[in-house]
């Protein structure tokens, strides 16, 4: 496949939906023309969805009328679990996607430092040493010079640049289409990319309600079980059954303080608290009726998203 701009797969042929219905339309309504491709959602993964398609040389439309979990006010792009010192699989070929899309739009702040504890540093060493991932020991801290963090809501804004939005809920799938809670039908094949939030619409994977800290002290990327970067210390992870709006309970709050002030060495100047739902799949890339699921990375989104988005494009 040829090279469109920016590195991306080129253009091979617009997907158009063939597929059963998901939902009834309603009906007696009008279907004015839409895009080759409507990409719903707007956190990371809608967003590096709806630029690789757009320079790939379709049409694209996005659809979103929230924010998210996407819009941390830091997002650690971190390729090692941080409980259990498991790097996550592809880390290496997905840092140097994610490195070479964001850098475009955001300043990267490169090296993420592990606290590792004397009893868990054989199990990390050889793990590590498997994984291929750069990385350098100090005494009983990992340092990662290739990962990175930055600031979410900046990235978003400058992948989502010049690209039509409709803010609005998606209430039906079709083949061909959607239809707004407003009453329009849109055309298009669709990406689904709705995060948490749309969780319900598509059966399959799960929701975890997380929270941050926003703190006065800016941290430097130190990670010992939660990370501490750009003045926030994150994050908590709570099951849920099905989406609503996170509120961080006592619990979740304190134990974050507990952890910052033990990274930090000193009790953190909490700012206030920032939370949000995330949703992960077995698989975050799958046909479905009338397009594509590209949904469910969970915390790993701002880490993956750039990587799966190339086959993504390579599927259409």
């Amino acid at each position: 496949m040829a090279s469109g701009p920016g590195g991306w797969p080129g253009k091979r042929a617009a997907a158009t939906g063939s597929s059963p219905v998901l939902l009834p339309a309603p009906a007696g309504r009008t279907a004015p023309k839409g895009a080759d491709f409507l990409v719903v959602g707007a956190g990371i993964a809608g967003a590096v969805a709806a630029r690789a398609l757009a320079e790939a040389g379709l049409r694209v439309t996005v659809i979103a009328r929230g924010t998210g979990a996407s819009h941390a006010p830091v997002a650690v792009v971190n390729p090692v679990r941080a409980k259990r010192g498991r790097p996550v699989p592809e880390a290496g070929a997905a840092l140097e996607a994610a490195a070479r899309l964001y850098r475009r739009y955001v300043p990267l702040r490169f090296g993420l430092t592990h606290r590792v504890p004397p009893e868990a540093r054989p199990g990390w060493r050889a793990r590590l040493a498997e994984s291929g991932l750069p990385h350098r020991w100090r005494g009983d801290a990992l340092l990662l010079p290739t990962a990175f963090w930055l600031r979410p809501r900046r990235l978003l804004a400058g992948l989502l640049a010049g690209l039509p939005r409709v803010r609005a809920r998606v209430v039906f799938l079709e083949p061909g289409g959607v239809w707004l809670d407003d009453g329009r039908f849109l055309a298009g094949a669709v990406v689904w990319a709705g995060g948490a939030e749309g969780a319900g619409v598509l059966p399959g994977g799960r929701l975890t309600a997380g929270s941050l800290l926003l703190v006065a002290e800016p941290g430097d990327g130190r990670i010992a079980g939660v990370f501490h970067a750009g003045g926030a210390v994150g994050g908590s992870y709570r099951p849920l059954v099905r989406f609503s709006e996170p509120t961080p309970t006592a619990g979740e709050l304190a134990e974050l303080r507990a952890a910052a002030r033990a990274l930090m060495g000193r009790p953190p100047t909490v700012l206030g608290a920032w939370s949000a739902v995330r949703y992960r799949r077995a698989v975050p890339l799958e046909e479905i009726p009338g397009g594509f699921l590209f949904s469910g990375f969970g915390s790993t989104g701002f880490l993956m998203a750039p990587l799966w988005a190339r086959r993504l494009l390579a599927r259409i």
